[in-house]
């Protein structure tokens, strides 16, 4: 009954969505915001490699992951 989500990340880190070798913010944030109302899981682990990118939709994500955290 309790699950884990894993989510692999890789690429560029950008706002809007996701292509292929890009880290869209707009994704990212869905899927957290996602993750967060399914009970079931009890913890995520989240890799993310990026040789950078965006500042401002890495805060983007950094602030979801935050509220995540308080779940």
């Amino acid at each position: 009954k309790n699950r884990i989500a894993v989510i692999f990340a890789s690429g560029e880190i950008i706002s809007g969505s996701s292509s292929e070798g890009y880290i869209g913010s707009e994704d990212m944030i869905s899927m957290l915001r996602q993750i967060a109302r399914e009970k079931e899981i009890k913890a995520v682990v989240l890799r993310i490699n990026s040789p950078g990118g965006s500042a401002l939709a890495a805060d983007v994500i950094w602030r979801q992951i935050a509220e995540l955290k308080k779940t």
